[in-house]
């Protein structure tokens, strides 16, 4: 048939075949056991009507890609009925006349429709790029809207990339702020605690004097404050020791400054301490980086 005389999918040639096997089959179907109605009936019914439905939902489709898609569907539905219809055969629903009959129908259409099929992919391959674009203006791309597109969703996922990298980093922060502070607090109070109930200091010793290391008496018991190594507060009781400090947290500055007020009219020397420190998270990643310090004195009651 010519393509020029071609306007609708009816004008078609695998379509009329195809629908005149639509009609055989449902003429044949009519003496099969109704206990079939829904199931090889209904099966062997579908699979035809899917043969010339997808032909002409393809060829309303406005690209040769979306054409060629559901022309291939439809092959998949003749090998599906060419299936179906040996099933009837073989359980005597039909007989081997009447298979024969419908078997050269079959090949007939499945013969026109992989012609067309081939005719579909040749078109796709001829067209230029710019041409593989639907057949009219209403769907699809075309070359400069595919790049602005894709430019676009880099734009997009480069934006939302760092929104999510901004929210991880601030989440860093927040826990690398909330660990050095509950760690500062929880050392001071420790040190405010046992300066508050010591009988005596004995390092830093003199007045004015400094120390990274605070020796006091307190309950008849030796107690210790320093630095480990690793640069984590360890406190000691006479000899047993301990870290007070979290190991997510380091040590940067450990300072004790002995402070002594003299009243002349009281006859009597009031000793303080002041203690301070830094402490920052100990980590590498720049995300939870956090240094904070603080101080606190405190009265020895004498």
């Amino acid at each position: 048939m010519n393509n020029d005389k071609i306007k609708t999918f009816k004008d078609l040639r695998v379509w009329q075949d195809g629908h005149r096997l639509v009609l055989s089959i449902y003429k044949l179907t009519e003496n099969f056991p109704k206990n079939e109605t829904y199931s090889l009936t209904d099966q062997i019914r579908r699979s035809v009507v899917s043969i010339t439905s997808n032909i002409a939902e393809g060829f309303s489709r406005q690209s040769y890609k979306e054409r060629l898609r559901f022309y291939l569907i439809s092959k998949g539905s003749i090998t599906e009925l060419e299936n179906q219809i040996l099933i009837a055969r073989d359980i005597n629903y039909i007989n081997s006349s009447q298979y024969d009959e419908i078997l050269k129908q079959i090949i007939t259409v499945h013969k026109l429709l992989n012609a067309f099929i081939n005719t579909t992919k040749l078109r796709i391959l001829e067209l230029p790029t710019s041409n593989l674009q639907p057949l009219t203006s209403k769907g699809g791309f075309s070359l400069m809207e595919l790049l602005i597109y894709v430019a676009v969703l880099v734009i997009v996922t480069a934006v939302i990339s760092g929104f999510f990298l901004a929210i991880n980093k601030g989440r860093g922060q927040v826990s690398a702020r909330t660990e050095v502070n509950q760690n500062i607090r929880f050392a001071l109070s420790a040190i405010e605690r046992d300066l508050s109930a010591a009988s005596s200091v004995t390092v830093p010793g003199t007045a004015g004097a400094t120390s990274s290391v605070l020796t006091l008496t307190s309950g008849g018991n030796a107690i210790t404050y320093a630095t480990t190594t690793l640069n984590r507060l360890q406190r000691t009781v006479n000899s047993l020791s301990e870290v007070i400090t979290s190991e997510r947290v380091k040590i940067d500055s450990l300072n004790f400054v002995r402070l002594e007020n003299v009243n002349a009219a009281l006859g009597k020397t009031f000793l303080s301490v002041e203690a301070s420190m830094g402490v920052s998270y100990d980590s590498e990643s720049p995300d939870w980086q956090y240094a904070a310090g603080k101080k606190t004195t405190v009265s020895i009651k004498n």
